[in-house]
């Protein structure tokens, strides 16, 4: 039998049973309904936190500088001492990168007119793009960028602007460090103020990226973390690992004038395992009763001390070529001396720490050698690449470890924001899935019903399937009229139930709600953020098909199965 007849004479039989397929169908479509419901809050918080949030703040991918003092509250901020080192790398994926941006920020206390309070100072280039984010309600936002006549003019909130008590024009102060560790005061003009369109954007104040700069302290070749933009935010897990790899750093030996002769100055890992791996290589003499040699060490090539008269306990001069500040001068007290077979007879190994702490100045990549060594994982290297996260967790496990195990060398971190907000992601699926998890269980007393009502409907019927059959229906036939009815039943109450859901989210998204406390982290201009997510729909409209005819299939086999002579003179 043709698909369109099973299809008429499935709907004709939908219509004979209105009141039960009524009541069926009013259950599908409450439970459909509270999946739209479900699925357009979730979707309208990843919007908003992700789409408009963290990709602009916080960008697709980060690569993030950890200062060399281990502090990730603001003290000693970590940056790239040498920028060309990641934007040579950035130079390569120009077709795949929207904009990136450099950090200059700060989380600061502002002063106002006799309050205080906290604020994260953010500096940016400021273009139409970054003021149509903005919303400003009072003042011009172009005057951010008029550095000429106003000092430091930064754009706040009018919720901060309503509590320090100060408005349009007024100057706020604040004190902070800057990425090199000294202390500044800086007064702030307030040029601008925004409305935030969600509530926890009230603590961040827009400053000029020019101003923030030079306010931080930040050289002209050095680079605060780096912000990246995709075009196609999917690639950036693939794209952040490619950055990684090309991120691995180059071995830190320097040629240097050690004493009165040439020498070279390597640095050594303080950790157990790859100080195992030097010791190994090493035969150590006259080490300083009070020194740790893993932690505080400075190794003396034993014949270069023989020949400048040197000895644990004394300094030793170092000149070395910088990068960027012409020739430096550092001294350090030796601690002991060393002979080896494999290293360089010209060799001074200093301990991680004080290492990076001599070569603050970056060493010129001209005077930078390398050691025809077969594992130089135990010395140091410009920078320290830490592995690529793969959730939130890792990344908090990495700052824990970090802490507990500190690492002084300029450390660099590649994540992307499926990382960094991998905890919120969870989050969204979680919705979703105790959504579906609730609404099965009323799609399941529903699908009870329906088996009941399968079963009814087939005793009651039983005659006219005995009269199809004897005119001629197949048994396969039988089984899809029956299927094709509780087919079309779950398609329409789905339908029904994603158009009442679609109007629910319309009126829960116009009601102004008080945008205090926690719940001023979900609202959008004080209304829920709601967003249909038509892919989650049709999902659940097919789950719900799908339900119903695995239902569904067992009557209607059983229908399928009848006698039709049986059937006939079958008596209700």
């Amino acid at each position: 039998m043709k698909i369109a007849t099973l299809l008429f004479l499935a709907f004709r039989n939908l219509t004979r049973q209105k009141r039960r397929n009524l009541f069926l169908g009013s259950g599908i479509a409450i439970g459909i309904t509270l999946l739209v419901v479900a699925g357009s809050f979730s979707l309208g918080l990843k919007d908003l936190l992700i789409d408009r949030w963290i990709s602009y703040m916080s960008g697709h991918i980060q690569v993030t500088v950890l200062g060399s003092v281990n502090d990730f509250y603001g003290r000693g901020k970590g940056f790239f001492k040498d920028k060309n080192m990641v934007e040579n790398i950035l130079a390569s994926y120009t077709n795949e990168i929207d904009f990136f941006y450099t950090d200059a920020s700060a989380f600061v206390r502002l002063i106002g007119n006799r309050r205080t309070d906290l604020i994260q100072l953010v500096g940016m280039e400021v273009d139409e793009g970054f003021l149509k984010f903005l919303n400003v309600v009072q003042g011009n936002g172009w005057d951010l960028t008029n550095t000429s006549q106003y000092e430091n003019p930064i754009a706040i909130t009018t919720d901060k602007a309503d509590y320090l008590r100060v408005k349009l024009y007024d100057t706020v102060k604040a004190s902070f460090q800057t990425i090199h560790g000294q202390m500044q005061t800086a007064k702030f003009t307030i040029v601008a103020i925004y409305k935030a369109d969600v509530s926890y954007m009230g603590w961040v104040g827009y400053v000029p990226k020019v101003a923030m700069r030079k306010l931080l302290d930040y050289r002209d070749h050095e680079w605060g973390s780096v912000v990246i933009v995709l075009k196609d935010k999917k690639k950036a897990i693939p794209l952040a690992t490619e950055i990684h790899q090309k991120l691995t750093p180059p071995l830190m030996v320097v040629k240097a004038r050690v004493g009165n002769s040439e020498g070279l100055v390597g640095g050594f890992w303080r950790d157990e395992k790859r100080f195992e791996s030097l010791s190994n290589l090493l035969t150590i003499h006259e080490v300083s009763p009070h020194g740790d040699i893993r932690k505080n060490g400075v190794l003396v090539p034993l014949s270069m001390a023989k020949k400048q008269n040197l000895q644990g306990g004394k300094t030793i001069t170092i000149t070395y070529q910088s990068r960027f500040e012409g020739t430096k001068t550092v001294q350090i007290p030796i601690t002991g001396m060393y002979t080896s077979s494999l290293l360089p007879s010209n060799l001074i190994l200093i301990n991680e720490k004080e290492f990076y702490t001599l070569f603050r100045s970056l060493p010129a990549k001209e005077s930078m050698v390398s050691l025809s060594l077969s594992n130089t994982d135990f010395l140091c290297t410009e920078w320290y690449l830490l592995p690529r996260p793969k959730s939130a967790q890792e990344i908090n496990n990495l700052y824990d470890s970090l802490k507990q195990n500190p690492i002084y060398a300029d450390k660099v971190l590649v994540s992307t924001l499926y990382e960094s907000a991998s905890s919120f992601l969870q989050f969204l699926s979680a919705i979703n899935m105790v959504s579906l998890v609730f609404a099965s269980f009323l799609f399941l007393i529903v699908m009870v019903g329906l088996a009941n009502s399968l079963r009814m409907v087939i005793r009651e019927r039983t005659r006219e399937i005995g009269t199809l059959r004897a005119i001629g229906m197949q048994r396969s036939d039988v089984r899809w009229l029956f299927l094709f009815e509780v087919g079309l039943l779950m398609l329409l109450s789905g339908l029904a139930g994603i158009l009442l859901g679609w109007l629910l989210v319309g009126i829960l998204s116009s009601l102004p709600l008080d945008d205090s406390g926690f719940i001023g982290m979900l609202l959008l201009n004080k209304r829920l953020h709601l967003v249909m997510d038509w892919g989650w729909n049709i999902f659940c409209l097919f789950f719900v098909i799908i339900l119903g005819l695995l239902t569904a299939y067992r009557p209607s086999k059983r229908a399928a199965r009848m006698s039709p002579a049986e059937a006939l003179i079958h008596y209700e």
